[in-house]
């Protein structure tokens, strides 16, 4: 099915500039709705608002901080891409701009690839945050209700039938009691993982949100041991029924980091490894520190994933949870990508080229001064082949 073209609203007082901007954005493929002020574009916006505005400075009645300030106050427009146009080139006006909310600032005169440049940038990251607002509608609507119903139904289940019991003056024998306490303790460990989940997600978004703003974060040394990261993909391996499927090749290192939670992440990059593969097949681990930094590698030979899905790896989302009905929240891959990125380091997703399955390769930066002599001996000892 063809898109239907995206329309930007023009609000520029000057015929020529107006026209000649009118006829750039119409040869390339978009619906153009030209106003003369502010104010035509104000009548403009509450019949059809456009994906994008792109507007003037100074103009007559309503000038382009006015109409700006406008569309950022009104919840129906708010997330509008809003692009300034003006003569001057003072930066108090253009810092004024900015501050007020809009998304970037062409100097007049400005050349034709400038200015559709700018617009399809700007769309772009419009069409990224709508993704990013339903992706997050729909975690919070369907899949953390899910999430935590799962767990809850189990304990509340478990809850009502020893209550049930102990009307009727009966007892459990000790292998039933066992029972229950095992299946509600998983039930209770599968909240709190979901709750420390969570919690580092908004962690990670909050450092992304400092950042931007220029704060500064306080990156702090952790030491990776082989040992106990070996041992967690083991229970890793041991909780999906799969331990015969795990081989690893795992070393201890030093990372700088300024969020904590990596080993966290780690451990799920194993995990979606397991849940994303049938029993059976082979999931290869491998961590090491190399030259540029520490390197971690999950191979699996599971259903794989699209290049669109993996392109959209930063989204809070699960890939065809209804198709194949797997459980969890989908964090695992947000999480990396999002600590790749407050870290400077890389997060590589790709299909395996001669079999089914995905490969992911996660680095991390070195501490500066990390050498491995100086390490605990069983962060180094942890090096094994299973």
């Amino acid at each position: 099915m063809m898109r239907q073209a995206r329309s930007i609203l023009i609000a520029e007082d000057d015929d020529s500039i107006r026209e000649l901007t009118e006829l750039t954005l119409k040869l390339s493929g978009y619906d153009v709705l030209p106003c003369r002020d502010g104010m035509e574009a104000l009548e403009h916006l509450k019949q059809a608002p456009p994906d994008l505005i792109l507007s003037d400075v100074v103009m007559p009645r309503v000038d382009g901080f006015e109409l700006l300030r406008t569309v950022r106050r009104s919840p129906r427009w708010n997330t509008l891409p809003f692009v300034l146009m003006s003569a001057r080139v003072e930066n108090t006006d253009q810092r004024m701009g900015m501050s007020m909310g809009a998304d970037d600032y062409l100097t007049k005169p400005f050349k034709a690839e400038d200015l559709l440049r700018t617009v399809e940038l700007r769309l772009e990251r419009a069409e990224l945050l709508r993704e990013i607002t339903q992706s997050h509608q729909h975690f919070l609507s369907r899949v953390l209700p899910h999430e935590l119903r799962t767990p809850l139904t189990g304990i509340i289940g478990y809850a009502e039938l020893m209550v049930q019991l102990a009307q009727k003056s009966e007892t459990l024998s000790p292998a039933a009691l066992a029972d229950y306490g095992r299946n509600i303790g998983k039930s209770g460990m599968q909240l709190l993982r979901l709750a420390e989940d969570f919690s580092l997600w908004a962690e990670y978004e909050l450092a992304a949100e400092c950042g931007k703003c220029g704060e500064q974060p306080k990156w702090t040394a952790t030491t990776l041991s082989g040992v106990e990261l070996s041992r967690q993909f083991r229970q890793c391996a041991h909780e999906c029924g799969r331990n015969p499927d795990l081989e690893m090749q795992i070393a201890g290192g030093c990372v700088t980091l300024p969020v904590p939670g990596v080993e966290r992440v780690l451990r799920h990059l194993v995990e979606n490894a397991f849940y994303f593969s049938q029993p059976g097949a082979k999931v290869w681990v491998e961590a090491r520190p190399t030259d540029i930094g520490y390197s971690f590698t999950v191979t699996d030979r599971g259903r794989g994933m699209t290049p669109e899905q993996i392109q959209r790896i930063g989204l809070l989302r699960q890939f065809d949870r209804d198709t194949y009905e797997q459980q969890g929240m989908g964090l695992g891959l947000a999480l990396a990508s999002r600590l790749s990125e407050l870290s400077g380091g890389e997060l590589r997703v790709e299909p395996n080229v001669d079999a089914p399955g995905i490969r992911v390769e996660f680095k991390l930066p070195l501490a500066l001064d990390w050498n491995k002599d100086r390490l605990p001996m069983a962060a180094i000892q942890g090096t094994e082949t299973d």
